[in-house]
């Protein structure tokens, strides 16, 4: 999970500087395709193309494809006019909506405690956010989208844990958008300028399928509550990358929002572990 978290800064970040230079279709569907051809690559010599395509919940891996394909094209789109720290600070408010969307369509049961640690985190969002300062942004709403759009990516992949493998899943969550992104790319095509702007277009979808396939090894590997929050070093690593790359480094009120956001996220996270464990249930 913390290599996970480490490496999508990355990606975003190269995201951001190619956003500058091509159309965010282009880069949107170099990140998805990319993406599919590193984990065919990967996964077919040692599974087989037939078993690896084999799944048992079409719709709802088709339905993973393009909520990932809306996330990812709202964040590159915000990422144009947004520092990447505050935008990866303000897409970790998905925890928070998960919670909201649990009870809308799972009808699960939040007690008072999650709904405290829900307004606490949107509390940090705007904190952010910081809606009627100079700072404020509107495309600050296009990564709360993203972060909904995730939210529900999570919701879908929670319902059908365990009906495929991680490597079947991984794969279908690219598949659809990359198909639906190759049809309308071809009227926003540009040619790569430089060397450094092709390594960065196919460098997107390697980190991006190397990424996806470590956090679903992860979730394998240990329960969601135990190694989730170790995906918030992810606002780090953007910060890092930010600076490194774009000499932008994050206002003390960012930190306090990016913390209090973070917090909220893990406590939902630690909530849910303990409920589990007094169910009885695996935690």
């Amino acid at each position: 999970m913390c290599t996970a978290a480490l490496l999508f800064p990355v990606m975003n970040g190269f995201a951001k500087a190619l956003i500058v230079h091509y159309h965010p279709t282009q880069i949107v569907w170099a990140r998805n395709a990319g993406h599919l051809v590193f984990l065919l690559i990967l996964f077919v010599p040692r599974i087989g193309l037939l078993p690896l395509f084999h799944c048992n919940q079409p719709l709802a891996q088709m339905s993973i494809s393009l909520l990932l394909l809306v996330s990812t094209a709202m964040m590159f789109v915000a990422l144009e006019y947004m520092p990447l720290a505050n935008a990866s600070a303000l897409i970790f408010t998905a925890p928070l909506i998960v919670t909201l969307l649990s009870v809308l369509l799972l009808k699960e049961k939040v007690g008072l405690s999650r709904w405290l640690a829900v307004l606490v985190g949107f509390a940090g969002m705007l904190i952010v956010m910081r809606p009627g300062s100079a700072l404020f942004h509107w495309a600050a709403f296009l990564v709360l989208g993203s972060a909904a759009s995730y939210a529900m990516y999570q919701i879908v992949m929670r319902r059908i844990a365990g009906a495929d493998t991680p490597e079947t899943t991984a794969v279908y969550s690219v598949v659809l958008s990359t198909i639906l992104m190759s049809f309308i790319v071809p009227f926003f095509w540009k040619t790569p300028e430089t060397l450094l702007h092709l390594m960065m277009f196919c460098g997107m979808g390697v980190i991006g399928g190397i990424g996806h396939y470590c956090i679903a090894h992860a979730m394998a590997l240990a329960p969601a509550s135990t190694v989730s929050p170790f995906n918030y070093v992810q606002i780090l690593g953007a910060i890092i990358f930010d600076y490194m790359a774009f000499t932008t480094f994050p206002d003390l009120w960012t930190w306090v929002g990016a913390a209090v956001i973070a917090g909220s996220g893990i406590y939902l996270l630690l909530h849910e572990a303990r409920g589990e464990s007094k169910s009885g249930n695996p935690a």
